[in-house]
């Protein structure tokens, strides 16, 4: 009987050895890439060596796996205050696809009443709210990120995105509003333009053609597989807050002096206004204006800024001013003066928690 001795080996073609010869994307080889392979059989027939024998070539594309994440940036809340514009909040989004895509972007706000990422609570809603992408240089400026999507981020890239809002006046201190940016994964492809959301492609494996697989986590707005990604970021009110208290007392009559006065003519009567910075930070360039009521003189030299109180009670304490706006010859900071029947008080800052006074006298005519 004749032998025949037979061996096998499998032969990987130029193209496979290519595809693991290059750069190892986040989630493998490229998108797209075809990997060809044949298997070559090598045999003997009674110890002669048999010309080799080739298989069929077997191919497969290589899908596109869909995987990105959004991450705030920071790790704390956007300090703002009442009534400023265009206040930044700042993301990272990564491709950790096997292709480069494009990103859409999509800014939402947290409900009222819900809880934000850094333990507050939503209390206001920002309006003129945009998303923009970093330029490059890791520090928003309007004039250069102007980009409104993300345009052919790379396999294993990152970049910055900016979210803007302008916050509105009468918010309370230590309120907030929470802010969500989505990245929707795009195909990519032309340099000019956002393209189409991408869609996973249904059912079983396509042959010969690259399916795309979402393999995306859930985010915070959003669940797992669904090709986007998501994350919060919050504005955080840190504000003066300021009352307004103006008190009044007779300080002497002409009849009986300053024993039990009465608010006769000729009385000399004490306004006090009383300034409370209820808030967490300073309240700044105060000014307070009262109009000289009617029936009455105002005292010259009688106004006094930056006084205090005890126990609701305005003090006799405080600068003296010198009825003009100048405030020359004064280093208290503040200026007190009387023209055209008002009485005006500056006062350079009132400090988180501080209480100060502005105090003026006027006779009853």
């Amino acid at each position: 009987m004749r032998s025949i001795k037979t061996t096998s080996r499998l032969i990987a073609f130029s193209a496979i050895a290519a595809a693991m010869a290059s750069a190892a994307w986040a989630n493998g080889t490229t998108a797209g890439q075809v990997i060809n392979n044949t298997a070559t059989i090598g045999y003997t027939v009674g110890g002669v060596q048999q010309p080799d024998v080739n298989s069929n070539q077997a191919s497969f594309v290589v899908d596109m796996l869909v995987n990105l994440s959004v991450a705030e940036l920071g790790g704390s809340a956007t300090v703002v205050v009442p009534g400023a514009t265009g206040q930044v909040t700042t993301f990272t989004v990564t491709n950790t696809s096997n292709a480069a895509l494009d990103f859409r972007l999509v800014a939402t706000q947290v409900a009222n009443g819900a809880a934000t990422k850094f333990g507050g609570v939503a209390s206001g809603t920002a309006t003129n709210v945009h998303a923009y992408v970093d330029d490059g240089d890791g520090v928003f400026n309007a004039l250069d990120d102007t980009a409104t999507h993300i345009n052919e981020l790379a396999a294993d890239a990152s970049v910055k995105v900016y979210v803007l809002g302008d916050i509105p006046f009468g918010m309370a201190n230590d309120g907030a509003i929470g802010m969500t940016l989505t990245a929707y994964a795009a195909a990519g492809g032309d340099v000019n333009a956002l393209g189409s959301d991408l869609v996973a492609t249904p059912g079983a494996d396509t042959p010969g053609a690259m399916d795309i697989v979402f393999g995306d986590a859930a985010g915070v707005a959003d669940g797992a597989r669904d090709g986007r990604h998501s994350d919060s970021d919050e504005y955080r009110v840190q504000s003066a807050t300021m009352t307004i208290t103006k008190l009044a007392r007779v300080i002497s009559d002409p009849v009986n002096g300053t024993s039990d006065p009465r608010s006769v003519p000729g009385a000399e009567i004490e306004y006090c206004i009383v300034m409370a910075n209820s808030g967490s930070v300073s309240a700044t360039l105060l000014s307070v204006t009262d109009t000289l009521p009617g029936h009455t003189t105002f005292v010259s030299g009688s106004i006094k800024s930056q006084g205090t109180v005890t126990s609701g009670a305005c003090n006799a304490d405080g600068a003296t001013e010198d009825d003009d706006a100048s405030d020359g010859g004064e280093a208290d900071g503040a200026t007190g003066s009387f023209a055209g029947g008002v009485i005006s008080v500056a006062i350079a800052a009132i400090a988180a928690g501080q209480t100060r006074t502005a105090l003026f006298r006027t006779t009853i005519d």
